[in-house]
């Protein structure tokens, strides 16, 4: 198979990845074309950081994705650069990173025009980073359009101009920012325009702002003092037979709480498995944190859904997800040899940092 066909196998893979093998392999094909390919090492980036956990090598591969020129790679690292994420803060190496790509990307173009803006390392220039803020908007992204709103409310050294802040607070609620609903509320309550905060309130709790959610319960006893209020999700008033959900934190507190409560129990009935599967292998040692039975009979026994069995030339294998750690039959810790001498060969060759 040539570079692409590689490329196209292993995205394959991953996409539909169901096990710790399938990654595996993946990762294998990826690695095997990262040294040509600008995507291969993208994806091998978010392999090791969402799968494995593996920053190191993650950053890695996200910098030789870099080196080959793939756009979505020199934003992601301009990204860092400029939170100071995984590296040193560089605001200026962000900049040169992420500007050529402001037309494509509208983080890109959002984070360029707040460097211009507010940024500490770099010259300010409030013109151009308006355009580059604008231009994100445009382009659907609320976190821009929030930005611009905090800009008027003289959130910077320009003064402050509410009216235009709320126009801006407005739009970027309708693109899906529950803090902009919840600075827009609170804009119209000081108006003393509590209907247009209520509005904005329900918004708001609908797309799970807690704080929204809140303020909409004290809303809806100031507007409707008859009402029965809002409980878990549904307002009922007497005064207006309308009905509505929203998606506030009384439910996600309760979701929560359930969702404890049944893997406390499925680790209660897991413990009495884990001590049947132990007494079959002839005793052995049972780790009730990670649910495995390390049985007499030298063999590795899972009992529960948070970790489970990787087939490898080199015998049978167990993935925790909860520490993300490979266990062999020795019981010792490894990572798959092939994939560990790849990644040392590559990282030779490649162990310039992006600057």
């Amino acid at each position: 198979m040539n570079t692409e066909q590689i490329y196209a196998e292993a995205v394959r893979t991953g996409n539909n990845a169901t096990t710790q093998k399938d990654y595996m392999h993946c990762v294998k094909l990826l690695m095997s074309i990262a040294e040509h390919h600008p995507r291969a090492g993208y994806e091998l980036f978010v392999i090791f950081k969402n799968v494995f956990g593996d920053i190191e090598k993650a950053c890695f591969y996200l910098q030789l994705s870099v080196k080959l020129g793939n756009p979505r790679a020199e934003v992601k690292l301009g990204e860092y650069l400029s939170q100071g994420v995984y590296y040193q803060r560089d605001e200026a190496t962000a900049l040169r990173l992420m500007e050529p790509h402001a037309d494509s990307y509208p983080y890109a173009a959002c984070a360029v025009g707040c460097m211009y803006i507010m940024g500490e390392q770099i010259p300010h220039d409030h013109r151009k980073g308006m355009q580059y803020l604008l231009k994100a908007s445009q382009m659907g992204f609320a976190k821009a359009s929030l930005n611009i709103a905090l800009i008027c409310l003289g959130k910077t050294e320009i003064p402050p101009d509410s009216a235009k802040a709320l126009d801006w607070l407005v739009v970027a609620a309708d693109q899906g920012s529950g803090d902009a609903c919840h600075l827009a509320l609170s804009l119209y309550y000081e108006r003393g325009d509590v209907k247009n905060a209520y509005v904005y309130a329900q918004k708001g709790a609908r797309l799970g702002h807690a704080q929204c959610a809140q303020a909409l319960e004290i809303l809806h006893r100031e507007l409707y003092p008859k009402s029965r209020g809002v409980s878990l999700g549904i307002c009922q008033s007497t005064e207006n037979e309308a009905e509505f959900s929203y998606t506030g934190q009384a439910q996600y507190v309760q979701d929560v709480e359930e969702r404890r409560a049944a893997e406390a129990e499925k680790r209660a009935r897991n413990r009495d498995t884990m001590v049947a599967v132990a007494a079959q292998a002839g005793g052995g040692y049972v780790d009730e944190l990670t649910g495995d039975v390390f049985g007499n009979d030298g063999k590795i026994y899972h009992t529960d859904m948070d970790t489970h069995f990787v087939s490898s030339e080199k015998g049978s294998m167990l993935f925790d997800d909860s520490t993300k750690t490979l266990y062999g039959s020795d019981n010792t810790y490894h990572f798959d040899k092939d994939m560990t001498d790849m990644y040392d060969s590559q990282r030779k060759k490649h162990t310039a940092i992006i600057k």
